[in-house]
């Protein structure tokens, strides 16, 4: 199973022009919403198209088939996919995705601890805080 490496992989943005965190409804599988930004950690072809490595697309609903585990998606080259929470991975907001290597830019310091500037880490998710 190829996992998708840090970087600029992106190939273009999904079919919607919606960005962010879905529509705060039901969970699917995997814990992810409607509206949330995926990036495809496979490469497959269908008769009706395909999904690239690195391809950003869209949950779109549950998934329309018998198996209840996958979630339907929207791709650039492939209008609805019914994909396992695996074979993607959520886009953290302002178009990082988990894993990719980040430096700080700027000290921070509160409560909870401080980062320095320079400091390297890793997007391990969305923000929990505004």
């Amino acid at each position: 199973r190829r996992i998708a490496p840090p970087g600029p992989l992106v190939r273009g943005p999904p079919k919607s022009t919606r960005r962010g965190m879905g529509d705060g409804g039901e969970e699917l599988p995997g814990g992810l919403r409607v509206g949330d930004i995926v990036i495809s950690n496979v490469d497959f072809k269908i008769s009706a198209g395909s999904v690239a490595f690195g391809d950003r697309g869209e949950v779109i609903g549950r998934s329309n088939m018998a198996d209840k585990a996958r979630i339907l998606c929207t791709f650039p080259n492939l209008d609805r996919v019914n994909v396992l929470p695996t074979e993607i991975g959520l886009e953290a907001l302002g178009g990082f995705s988990i894993g990719d290597p980040v430096i700080k830019k700027g000290a921070f310091k509160d409560a909870s601890g401080s980062v320095a500037d320079g400091e390297r880490g890793e997007v391990v998710g969305r923000s929990t805080s505004d």
